[in-house]
């Protein structure tokens, strides 16, 4: 269980280039509503369609709460980009993340690319995101790329481009409920 008791800016860290957890993260990591500002990933070289995100993947059982992502910056030639979590098999409450997602110019063509989470296979509830996701390539969507589990009471107000784009979501199999998109797509 871990607790985020003050405000972080991430420009100390540099850029990263992978994603900080890598690991499938079953624990609990509650936000208290501090900010993660300026946190940036630069990935020039991943060739081999990484996942990038700050927690690679929440495992079934997982939660994560009150994280609020500000002014993120994320460059990705080859892959799949979101801010808080590539894979979700567990519950996010109160997410937030603002900033950019873009493939750098010259950057391979398969980037699909997330407002907040790549992949939903759990619950997302009280969440948003207000990232725009520039000349992504494949895929946009403003909240989710695919969603296999529920989405409550959430809303994305980015700007969504790339050859499928989605304003919430770009592939839903799963229930959204009382959820909105308002961005440009």
């Amino acid at each position: 269980t871990y607790a985020f008791a003050n405000d972080y800016n991430a420009a100390q860290d540099g850029s990263y280039l992978h994603t900080p957890i890598p690991q499938i993260f079953t624990g609990i990591f509650e936000g208290l509503g501090n900010r993660i500002s300026n946190f940036t990933i630069y990935n020039g070289t991943a060739l081999d369609e990484e996942q990038i995100a700050l927690f690679y993947e929440l495992g079934s059982g997982g939660q994560i709460s009150d994280v609020n992502l500000d002014d993120v910056s994320i460059e990705v030639w080859n892959g799949f980009a979101a801010p808080l979590v590539s894979i979700n098999n567990g519950t996010v409450t109160h997410g937030f993340a603002g900033g950019t997602i873009t493939r750098p110019d010259g950057g391979g063509w398969n980037l699909d690319a997330a407002g907040l989470i790549y992949q939903n296979n759990g619950t997302i509830t009280r969440s948003s995101a207000a990232v725009d996701l520039l000349n992504a390539g494949y895929g946009a969507a403003g909240l989710v790329i695919s969603n296999a589990g529920t989405i409550s009471l959430s809303d994305a107000s980015g700007y969504a481009s790339a050859w499928d784009a989605g304003g919430l979501v770009e592939y839903n199999t799963g229930v959204i409920v009382d959820s909105y998109a308002r961005g440009q797509v």
